[in-house]
């Protein structure tokens, strides 16, 4: 999610939020005292038999689809699901993923491994490698071969990405159990 959808989406999470808190609390305040909902909103309701109602739909209808156009502008950047794309052709982020995994090797303490393509400022592709490890591992050796998987798998496909690499736990890392062939 780019930083502007995620500031409309605030937005107008805020608006929503403070129009709902609003009618709730006249609705409250409709059961608990009557008469001063009444005389508050009589004023309002003489202005409100003089507007044209057909003049207000139309232009909350003219709103709503700017801000559906505007949603629908900022879709589509971010992630993708080809890691690399050069000369027309595209490497698929699962094989990618693939491809780190054997150049990784064989590591007890990552349970799980995932690629995530992303398209940068100006078009560039970059990488971002989720490695899920057990609680407790080593992370300075984990880090190291994830690095060194990293620029492997770049030399293997003949692409220059930048990448992150993120190290995480948790849940997951704490209740797993060992792997092991049967």
């Amino acid at each position: 999610m780019s930083r502007s959808s995620r500031t409309l989406n605030r937005m107008l999470l805020a608006l929503l939020g403070t129009a709902w808190l609003a009618l709730g609390a006249v609705v409250v305040l409709w059961h608990v005292r009557p008469d001063l909902v009444h005389a508050a909103l009589s004023p309002l309701a003489a202005t409100a038999a003089a507007l044209d109602w057909t003049i207000v739909a139309a232009a909350a209808g003219a709103v709503l689809v700017l801000l559906a156009a505007v949603h629908g502008a900022t879709r589509g950047r971010g992630r993708s699901g080809d890691a690399v794309a050069d000369h027309g052709i595209a490497v698929d982020k699962h094989a990618v993923r693939d491809l780190y995994r054997l150049e990784l090797g064989t590591m007890p303490d990552v349970l799980d491994v995932d690629v995530q393509p992303w398209w940068a400022r100006r078009g560039r592709p970059a990488w971002r490698i989720a490695l899920h490890v057990r609680h407790g591992a080593r992370l300075d050796e984990v880090v190291e071969r994830a690095a060194t998987a990293a620029e492997r798998t770049q030399q293997r496909l003949g692409a220059q990405v930048p990448i992150l690499i993120h190290v995480s736990g948790g849940l997951r890392a704490a209740v797993a159990s060992a792997r092991r062939a049967e």
